[in-house]
């Protein structure tokens, strides 16, 4: 329910959330307005693009998460045995971890504390499930990192209510400090976090790694001829079209200006070109308005290099990829070129 009123006091604030409703706006309202708060309630409300990653040894409280998360859209991992908790870590990369407090081997305090100790998982939102609700366990929980915490008997509207504020809270700090505003990507910093531990897979179970990087052609004289607005519509479109085109764990980021960096995890180089020249394809169709001017159309290059066989960490691998972007722009622009 969106509430549209000439009443602005707090008390109507608090009437209006107390009946449900999930957006407040003030008359008079601009159109504008109206659909950035309707697109507002509609990310809170869809389903779930999320992944979770449970550990608990009650195997009948693991079939209850799954009933409870799955028709929203979560992909839920769950793990009974606590000896395989960093591996299976590691392999699905959560959104959000549920931990139990009592489990043999390792509890859930010992769990959550090695994640808060290691750079690559201290930023991620931990749950716990806990039967105790005594103060001192209570402040254990929290002393070790946990972000909350739910009392068993879980509830599915509990569950749901904690789980959804928990990830858009991450979402949104998440879109601060990770998202590149313009392109709707990930930055480089988080890019250059993701590609390592892309990296650590790929030597720990010998899979390929491709690393592409991707220039617009032309770019500097796009935004000389037409200005700045326009680059920056086709820098947002071509953000777009990489987001929609790459698989949703791919890494696609933005490095600075024009040029773009994706990793393709379990792919080799033959498939990343490929890949990548389906994406030129749909670009090289996309035209921009341009007022008093025609149509401006864009195409890109790119250079994709991979693991192992053209370098053994992230610079060595950008530089083999740079060095074909390269010869690609040599070699005319608007095409794709593998490392040799």
């Amino acid at each position: 329910v969106l509430v549209f009123t000439v009443c602005n006091e707090f008390s109507d604030r608090v009437a209006v959330a107390r009946l449900g409703g999930r957006a407040f706006l003030s008359k008079p309202v601009a159109p504008v307005q109206v659909l950035e708060a309707v697109r507002d309630v509609w990310k809170r409300t869809r389903h779930l693009d999320a992944k979770i990653l449970a550990v608990d040894d009650d195997p009948i409280l693991l079939k209850i998460l799954e009933r409870t998360l799955q028709p929203w859209g979560v992909r839920l991992t769950t793990v009974s045995d606590p000896r395989q908790f960093w591996q299976t870590l590691e392999t699905t990369a959560p959104d959000l971890l549920m931990l139990d407090v009592e489990m043999p081997h390792f509890d859930g305090i010992e769990l959550c504390q090695v994640v808060r100790n290691d750079r690559t998982w201290n930023g991620l939102p931990i749950l716990f499930l806990t039967s105790h609700q005594d103060a001192e366990t209570i402040h254990r929980i929290y002393q070790a990192g946990a972000d909350d915490y739910i009392c068993k008997p879980v509830t599915p509207p509990e569950l749901l209510t904690r789980v959804f504020n928990r990830l858009e809270r991450s979402r949104l700090l998440r879109s601060l400090s990770e998202i590149d505003q313009l392109t709707g990507v990930i930055n480089r910093p988080q890019s250059t976090k993701q590609l390592n531990q892309y990296l650590h897979l790929s030597q720990r179970y010998n899979q390929p790694l491709s690393l592409a990087v991707l220039d617009l052609d032309h770019f500097k004289q796009v935004n000389n001829e037409y200005g700045h607005a326009i680059g920056d519509r086709v820098l947002q479109r071509l953000g777009q079209i990489l987001r929609q085109n790459f698989r949703s764990e791919d890494v696609i980021a933005r490095w600075g200006g024009q040029q773009f960096v994706i990793g393709m995890y379990g792919m080799n180089k033959e498939d990343g070109v490929r890949r990548l020249n389906e994406v030129l394809q749909i670009v090289r169709q996309e035209f921009f308005p341009v007022a008093r001017h025609a149509p401006l159309r864009v195409t890109f290059s790119a250079g994709v290099a991979q693991y192992l066989e053209n370098g053994t960490d992230l610079q060595s691998l950008y530089r083999a990829a740079d060095t074909a972007l390269i010869e690609a722009k040599a070699a005319g622009r608007n095409r794709i070129f593998s490392a040799n």
